[in-house]
Protein backbone atom coordinates (compact mmCIF):
# COMPACT_ATOMS: atom_id res chain seq x y z
CA UNK A 1 0.00 0.00 0.00
CA UNK A 2 1.16 3.47 -1.04
CA UNK A 3 2.12 5.45 1.71
CA UNK A 4 0.48 9.10 1.03
CA UNK A 5 1.53 12.21 2.87
CA UNK A 6 -0.07 15.58 3.04
CA UNK A 7 0.18 19.45 4.01
CA UNK A 8 -2.74 20.70 6.38
CA UNK A 9 -3.25 24.36 7.12
CA UNK A 10 -4.08 25.08 10.27
CA UNK A 11 -6.54 27.60 11.73
CA UNK A 12 -10.09 27.09 13.40
CA UNK A 13 -10.43 24.13 11.23
CA UNK A 14 -7.34 21.82 9.98
CA UNK A 15 -7.50 21.75 5.79
CA UNK A 16 -5.27 19.93 3.75
CA UNK A 17 -3.52 22.06 1.50
CA UNK A 18 -3.97 21.14 -2.48
CA UNK A 19 -1.25 19.54 -4.26
CA UNK A 20 -0.22 20.58 -7.54
CA UNK A 21 2.07 19.11 -9.53
CA UNK A 22 5.38 21.51 -10.74
CA UNK A 23 6.08 19.64 -13.85
CA UNK A 24 9.61 20.86 -15.12
CA UNK A 25 13.20 20.82 -12.97
CA UNK A 26 13.67 23.79 -14.19
CA UNK A 27 11.02 25.95 -12.34
CA UNK A 28 12.10 24.52 -9.32
CA UNK A 29 15.29 25.31 -9.94
CA UNK A 30 14.50 28.57 -10.30
CA UNK A 31 12.19 28.64 -7.54
CA UNK A 32 15.46 27.56 -5.14
CA UNK A 33 18.36 30.04 -6.76
CA UNK A 34 15.57 32.80 -6.27
CA UNK A 35 15.23 31.56 -2.33
CA UNK A 36 17.40 29.02 -1.29
CA UNK A 37 16.42 28.82 2.44
CA UNK A 38 13.40 26.56 0.70
CA UNK A 39 16.04 23.98 1.11
CA UNK A 40 17.80 25.42 3.90
CA UNK A 41 18.22 28.80 5.67
CA UNK A 42 22.29 26.88 6.47
CA UNK A 43 23.36 26.23 2.77
CA UNK A 44 25.01 28.84 0.48
CA UNK A 45 24.20 27.97 -3.14
CA UNK A 46 27.55 28.71 -5.15
CA UNK A 47 26.15 26.46 -8.53
CA UNK A 48 23.53 26.30 -11.27
CA UNK A 49 23.78 23.53 -13.77
CA UNK A 50 27.68 22.79 -12.82
CA UNK A 51 29.34 20.59 -15.14
CA UNK A 52 31.19 18.16 -13.81
CA UNK A 53 34.68 16.06 -15.14
CA UNK A 54 32.32 13.10 -16.51
CA UNK A 55 30.37 15.04 -18.73
CA UNK A 56 27.20 15.19 -16.78
CA UNK A 57 25.11 18.47 -14.60
CA UNK A 58 25.11 19.12 -11.47
CA UNK A 59 21.78 20.86 -11.10
CA UNK A 60 22.62 22.85 -7.73
CA UNK A 61 25.64 23.03 -5.49
CA UNK A 62 25.28 24.71 -2.24
CA UNK A 63 28.09 24.72 0.78
CA UNK A 64 26.90 24.04 4.12
CA UNK A 65 28.20 25.99 7.38
CA UNK A 66 31.41 23.36 7.71
CA UNK A 67 32.43 24.45 3.98
CA UNK A 68 31.17 20.89 2.88
CA UNK A 69 29.66 20.69 -1.00
CA UNK A 70 26.12 19.60 -0.98
CA UNK A 71 25.40 18.05 -4.42
CA UNK A 72 21.25 18.79 -5.07
CA UNK A 73 19.56 17.08 -7.87
CA UNK A 74 16.24 17.68 -8.74
CA UNK A 75 13.53 15.21 -9.57
CA UNK A 76 10.69 16.70 -12.38
CA UNK A 77 8.01 14.68 -10.73
CA UNK A 78 7.58 16.91 -7.55
CA UNK A 79 4.24 17.79 -5.59
CA UNK A 80 4.20 21.57 -4.10
CA UNK A 81 1.98 22.96 -1.44
CA UNK A 82 2.38 26.28 -1.50
CA UNK A 83 6.18 26.66 -1.33
CA UNK A 84 6.59 23.42 0.40
CA UNK A 85 8.73 20.96 -1.41
CA UNK A 86 8.21 17.35 0.28
CA UNK A 87 11.75 16.54 -0.29
CA UNK A 88 12.43 15.99 -3.87
CA UNK A 89 15.09 17.72 -4.63
CA UNK A 90 16.94 15.33 -3.45
CA UNK A 91 20.78 16.56 -1.64
CA UNK A 92 23.45 14.10 -2.25
CA UNK A 93 26.23 15.88 0.43
CA UNK A 94 28.22 16.75 2.05
CA UNK A 95 30.13 13.89 0.62
CA UNK A 96 33.78 13.81 2.23
CA UNK A 97 35.03 12.64 -0.75
CA UNK A 98 33.76 15.48 -3.11
CA UNK A 99 36.72 17.58 -4.75
CA UNK A 100 35.60 21.30 -5.20
CA UNK A 101 37.73 20.93 -8.05
CA UNK A 102 36.06 18.25 -9.81
CA UNK A 103 33.22 20.62 -10.78
CA UNK A 104 33.16 23.97 -13.21
CA UNK A 105 30.55 25.83 -13.98
CA UNK A 106 28.92 25.14 -17.26
CA UNK A 107 29.54 27.93 -19.70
Amino acid sequence: MPIRHAIWKVGTKPEPLAEVSLGKEALLEQMITEDPTILSDRWLLIGRQVRTTHGGFIDLLALNQDGQLIVIELKSKILVSRLHIDKKAVPYGPHPRTNPLSVHAAR
